[in-house]
């Protein structure tokens, strides 16, 4: 009912009192929308967050505060005050000492754990997001599924627009997590009722894995909270959680194994430059794959093609030594990783 929504919107006014954004109102139907039973629109404003930029501005910022940050290595196992580790790049293997170990290892947080014989209970679920054309001129829209119920909406994402997310029970290796041809009918299906004529031309997809607590109810229902175990004294695991809530979980962290005051809560994460050069030279990047979903996010626009791809991998030819055989791999595997297969 509208009631519900003008209810659950005002409640999303207060808790965003005081940060800049606007109260929510009820406006015209944005073009395109399907007016059959269509009971009203309600806007409001909400953010949304480069992921890939997210997590290596914040690998940056640790490595400027002292961290020393590792890309392609494999935890193999743990030893008192040490863990095991394989560079798979050249299976060299070697040992990390520390004071403490946290495992935040998001989908794999259980597979890290079950190293030193403890397991973490996880109920994970795959969600997965459609690359189309833009659909919308400057606004996304937020709408409910016709099938099951779940919300899903279609946002700007750059020159395109971004249409998601499933929420589906998920098992295996969540490096192996991909939008399934049941996934992509499931969006197209609900996309083509709410916006009838919106075009449906498949530029890319992906699909990652929530690492949500185990429990038993349907995908949707499992609490997205997370939790802090103490395996033993030197070392933690993080279950669950999520962006909007990773800067506490951080600040609990630090506070269970140390008195100093935590500096999270004060210390903001600065935007650092974006090039292929910086990601060879300063982001660890060792494959196109890396640069141009990774580091850039180009391969989620209309840049992901292979034009700009054999532009990109020339470059990072000349930082990296590849010779043209590399190179033109490299192009390859890339392009044939970003097409969705119909």
């Amino acid at each position: 009912p509208l009631w519900k929504i003008r209810l659950g919107m005002t409640l999303y006014d207060l808790l965003a009192r005081d940060r800049n954004t606007a109260p929510h109102k009820s406006v015209e139907p944005p073009p395109g929308l399907r007016r059959d039973g269509l009971r009203g629109v309600i806007q409001f404003y909400d953010c949304q967050v480069n992921d890939a930029r997210f997590c290596l501005d914040n690998l940056r910022h640790a490595a400027e505060l002292g961290a020393v940050c590792a890309n392609y290595c494999a935890v193999t196992g743990f030893r008192a005050g040490a863990a095991q580790v394989r560079d798979v790049i050249s299976n060299l293997q070697f040992e990390i000492p520390a004071k403490y170990f946290v495992n935040a290892a998001g989908p794999w947080v259980g597979r890290v754990a079950q190293l030193i014989g403890h397991d973490v209970p996880l109920s994970p679920t795959k969600g997965v997001h459609l690359l189309l054309p833009r659909l919308t001129a400057g606004h996304g829209i937020f709408f409910q599924a016709r099938s099951d119920g779940r919300l899903l909406f279609v946002l700007p994402w750059g020159d395109c627009s971004l249409v998601g997310t499933t929420d589906t029970d998920f098992t295996g290796d969540p490096a192996t997590a991909r939008a399934e041809r049941a996934d992509v009918d499931y969006l197209l299906r609900e996309l083509r009722w709410i916006l009838p004529d919106a075009p449906t031309d498949i530029l890319t997809t992906f699909a990652g894995v929530r690492a949500l607590r185990g429990n038993h109810r349907a995908p949707s229902a499992r609490p997205r909270e997370h939790r802090i175990l103490r395996h033993s004294e030197n070392f933690l695991s993080v279950a669950g959680g999520k962006y909007t809530t990773y800067r506490r979980i951080a600040q609990q962290v630090v506070d269970q194994l140390t008195d100093r005051p935590c500096r999270t809560a004060t210390t903001p994460i600065p935007a650092y430059p974006v090039s292929v050069e910086e990601a060879c030279r300063e982001e660890m990047a060792l494959t196109l794959e890396d640069v141009m979903w990774r580091r850039t996010g180009w391969a989620l626009s209309r840049s992901g093609g292979r034009e700009n791809a054999e532009e990109v991998a020339g470059i990072m030819a000349r930082e990296l030594g590849w010779d043209n055989a590399r190179t033109a791999a490299e192009v390859d595997r890339y392009l044939k990783g970003r097409t969705w297969h119909s």
